[in-house]
């Protein structure tokens, strides 16, 4: 599916249960596939890599930056065809990045100062700009934990344990955990193209620490597989994405209105069915509930309401306007059939059954040992009171 037939073709695929969610994800593997812009000029993306890696050399040679010697050297095949003046390269070669750190919770006075602000993954709400913390640190943690400035509002962050790939700008100077890295790229563009679009690869693909759980780390993410576009293309990459992905917001908009709507108008349905007075009321309700099943009940939970009212108008005998009404001495007769069945066995005393709801005709209320062949509670073996020898074997 090419752009043009994507976007012709949004409104539907967005309408399939999960569709909108389906779509954002769809958008970004056109982003990162070369998929979402058509091409305007020859310019090659490994002149582009080569001016990251000057950049890189000079800030490593003043000592801003540290060598990544995790990155590594051998061939590799992209996980997906590229343009061909695209370039696959790793994350660590395109920026550095440094996680944070948690002051010592026995210590008072790191905490809750008002001084700097102090973010978890909590904290983060993914693709915003973030100001508001739970937590704050304190100037004396700034000199003894952290020991540097506070990370520059405006720095991308990203975290990478348990909950991996949310991305959010700082609004403000602050600290984080060390769950979180803050991302800084070598080149400006970067930062959009990073914030916008890398969660359209694979995070975790180079993670060989499986047994952790859902953890990157220094090696897995400096070996993130980054499909590289010419620099003059980012910009364009970032427009559409973000016009793609307000498309998103505002079917997902009308689809929560729709779908309030639709729930007002089923609980009215059932409500019209479980309140009528009469066998004909029941079926002209039940009639209009049928007959717009489709538009009442999209997905599976919307059923459990429908489930509930049929069994409460069948133990209420209300389901019994679609059928012939019962006559009381064919009950009788079930009964005492069950009565002469269980003879000889002991029965408890006979109590007067007090009437809760009123019943139709040819209804009765009675005991449930009456309709039972026979119960029997469970039972648990009894323990061993004497202790076992060693090397006795259990079975």
């Amino acid at each position: 599916m090419d752009a043009q037939q994507f976007l012709a073709e949004f409104g539907h695929i967005a309408n399939a249960p999960g569709g909108v969610g389906r779509l954002r994800e769809l958008i970004l593997h056109l982003a990162v596939s070369g998929h979402l812009t058509v091409r305007q000029s020859d310019e090659l993306a490994a002149s582009f890599l080569a001016e990251i890696n000057l950049r890189r050399l000079t800030l490593s040679n003043v000592g801003e930056v540290r060598t990544n010697r995790k990155i590594r050297n051998e061939e590799f095949a992209g996980p997906w065809i590229i343009p061909e003046n695209w370039q696959w390269c790793r994350f660590g070669e395109l920026c550095s990045f440094s996680a944070g750190r948690t002051p010592s919770r026995k210590e008072g006075k790191y905490w809750n100062t008002g001084d700097y602000p102090w973010f978890s993954i909590a904290d983060i709400q993914h693709g915003k700009v973030v100001s508001t913390s739970s937590e704050t640190v304190s100037e004396i943690a700034r000199e003894e934990v952290f020991k540097s400035s506070p990370i520059q509002a405006g720095s991308l962050l990203m975290s990478f344990k348990l909950t991996i790939g949310k991305l959010c700008l700082l609004g403000v100077d602050a600290y984080h955990n060390e769950a979180i890295i803050t991302i800084k790229p070598f080149a400006d563009v970067l930062k959009d193209y990073f914030f916008k679009c890398l969660n359209g690869f694979d995070l975790s693909a180079e993670n060989k620490a499986a047994i952790k759980g859902n953890t990157l780390n220094q090696d897995s993410i400096s070996n993130i597989l980054i499909a590289l576009p010419p620099k003059a293309e980012i910009p364009r990459i970032v427009a559409k994405v973000d016009e793609l992905m307000a498309l998103c917001d505002k079917l997902e908009a009308q689809q929560q209105a729709r779908r309030k709507l639709q729930n007002n108008l089923r609980q009215s349905t059932l409500q019209a069915v479980a309140a009528a007075s009469s066998p004909h009321e029941l079926q002209a309700a039940w009639s209009r509930l049928s007959d717009n099943f489709g538009r009442l009940f999209h997905a599976g939970e919307d059923v459990a309401d429908l489930r509930k009212m049929i069994a409460e108008l069948a133990i209420h005998g209300a389901l019994d306007a679609f059928s012939e009404p019962t006559d009381i001495t064919s009950v009788d007769i079930y009964l005492a059939e069950l009565a002469s069945r269980k003879a000889g066995k002991r029965f408890a005393k006979s109590i007067q059954v007090e009437e809760v709801v009123s019943l139709p005709n040819g209804w009765r209320w009675v005991l449930l040992e009456e309709l039972l062949a026979d119960s029997e509670s469970g039972w648990s073996p009894k323990c061993d009171a004497e202790p076992r020898r060693i090397g006795e074997w259990v079975y």
